[in-house]
Formats: C-alpha cells, structure tokens, sequence
C-alpha cells in the first residue's frame, strides 16, 4: 500500500518524527498446523491448526531537517525500542480504528541517499495476531473513529437493564469471536449467564458490582474474587443471544470489549 497518510505509535504520529510512511504490508499471520505421522500408515493425522504471530513491515523515509541522520536514527529508535516498554498499539491513519500490539524486531539501520535524507525498513512482531478496535464497544459515541464500512447494526446496545428472565441480543460485529468482561451491578438471589452456548452460576449478590472476565476466566465482585459453577464462553463474531437467568434479579448488565480482526 503505498503514499498511504502515516501511522501512530505508542500515541505518537510519525510525522512528529520527521518521518513519512512510503508504504507498509499486515502479512498474514503465522499457520501453526499439528500432525502426526505413523509408521506404516499412508499421510498423517491431522490434529488441526491455530494462529501463530505476525509481522507488519513498515517503509518510511526521513525528512531532511538540517540534523545528521545517525541522530535522528537514535531518536527513532528510541521512539521503537521494545526494550524497556516492550509492544505497543500501532495504528495506520487509512484505518484509524484498528490497532496491533506491536513491538520492534530485527536489525535497525537508515540507508543515506544523500545528505540528511534516508530511507528505512520497519519490522514489526505481533505475538498476538489479532488486529483490535480502538474503542471499546460500550463507549462508542458519535465522535468514536468508526470507519463508516463498519458492520455495526444502527441498534446496536451494549448495556441493559434486567429485572428478570431475559435475551439479551448483542452485537459483536468484528470478524472473530471474543471474550468479553461482562458487569452486573444490583441485586440478585441466584443468576445464570448463558454466552456462546456456556453458562455460568452465581450465588447471591445484594449490593455492588459482579465482573466476569471471560478472557481471565475469573469472576470478580467489588473486586474480589468470587465462585462460579459451569463455562466460560465467548461471543460468536455477529449478533448473537446471552440469556440472563435466575432469581431476584435486579441489575444493569454491561458489555465491554474491543472487536477482533485478522
């Protein structure tokens, strides 16, 4: 993709580095694929596939500012360096509404085409393949960046008052499922989360706030962690049903999670 805008890093546009981005390729993600061969047997068993990381390679090239490039080489790396923060989101202005959890990898170094000015090749490693939104699902306002292609229904809600039995429609309108943290603040003798097919059981809760983490596994109240009986699921990519189930129930439910994409 070329003479395509810029990209942010860490928060920070590159074009506050004096950098402009030439072109840039999101390769495929790793196929990690699991077999078996056996002897005196014909092929292999398959025992399925799974994503592994991905690199982004990122071309810029440095405008000339009357500095010597191997200072400003140092300052952009600096800026990269995954030394001492490790990843970082990276976000590309044609799509402002992804961002990868990037980090540096690989050999650094400006190639001089004349004086004060160079060209550079970036590689970056995702050690999680997955592109995310850059908001949060609950917190999408007029002014969010949502590119106008996305698949959001105009319906769309991520928050829900419940005092009782009830279907609850939710659209997770990214392209892979995700775990979602769920909040359930209010009352409740007894209550039953069905998500993805799994349900959850809860003892009762009279006062505070109930989070379950789907992607930790773990169910906290006011903090603390609390018991729960059953499956943790996840949030087919689409709309799809959680049912909310039990007794006493008198609670607001919300939903908190950033779409995926590969």
């Amino acid at each position: 993709m070329d003479g395509l805008y810029g990209f942010t890093y860490r928060g920070r546009h590159c074009s506050e580095m004096g950098v402009r981005l030439l072109s840039y390729t999101v390769n495929t993600p790793e196929l990690r694929e699991y077999a078996e061969t056996v002897a005196g047997r014909p092929g292999e068993y398959d025992y399925g596939a799974e994503w592994g990381t991905r690199e982004i390679t990122v071309k810029i090239d440095v405008i000339p500012n009357g500095e010597s490039l191997k200072r400003r080489q140092s300052k952009i790396l600096s800026w990269l360096s995954p030394v001492d923060s490790g990843a970082g989101p990276l976000i590309f202005d044609e799509v402002p509404d992804t961002q990868y959890n990037a980090k540096l990898t690989g050999r650094f170094g400006i190639e001089q085409l004349i004086v004060g000015y160079g060209v550079l090749t970036i590689t970056f490693k995702c050690h999680d393949p997955f592109g995310y939104s850059t908001y949060s699902v609950e917190s999408i306002t007029v002014d969010s960046a949502v590119l106008v292609d996305t698949e959001i229904s105009v319906d769309a809600s991520y928050t829900f008052a419940v005092n009782g039995l009830a279907t609850l429609n939710v659209d997770n309108f990214g392209a892979e499922p995700v775990r979602p943290v769920l909040e359930i603040s209010g009352s409740f003798t007894t209550l039953t989360v069905t998500l993805g097919g799994k349900t959850l059981t809860f003892g009762q809760q009279t006062s505070g706030t109930l989070a379950i983490d789907f992607s930790r596994y773990l169910s906290l109240r006011n903090g603390v962690p609390v018991p729960a009986s059953g499956d943790y699921g996840q949030l087919p990519a689409g709309t799809s049903p959680v049912v909310i189930g039990g007794t006493g129930i008198n609670c607001t439910v919300t939903f908190r999670f950033r779409t995926k994409s590969l």
